[in-house]
């Protein structure tokens, strides 16, 4: 599940690369996470987030597996890539 509204890092700008995805994993808990679709024109961020124990993923219940959210930020970060490309069918 993507979530728009995440708490936003500061990040030096983006050179090259107009959409980028960044994995993050908070210390000291472990199997969880989350993928950040960055976008070089400005726009917020994305966030697919993910937690492979099972437990807590059943509690949250719009968490996916880290498979899962990579594959959700890799297609979100390829469907704008062909957008700025011209490329959209």
């Amino acid at each position: 599940m993507a979530f728009q509204n995440a708490p936003q890092t500061l990040r030096a700008p983006m050179e090259g690369d107009p959409v980028r995805i960044i994995p993050h994993s908070p210390k000291g808990i472990p199997a969880t996470g989350s993928f950040e679709v960055q976008f070089a024109d400005g726009r917020p961020s994305v966030y697919f987030y993910w937690d492979d124990n099972a437990g807590r993923r059943a509690i949250t219940m719009n968490i996916t597996s880290q498979d899962e959210a990579r594959e959700a930020a890799r297609a979100l970060a390829r469907t704008e890539l062909n957008r700025l490309r011209g490329l959209e069918s």
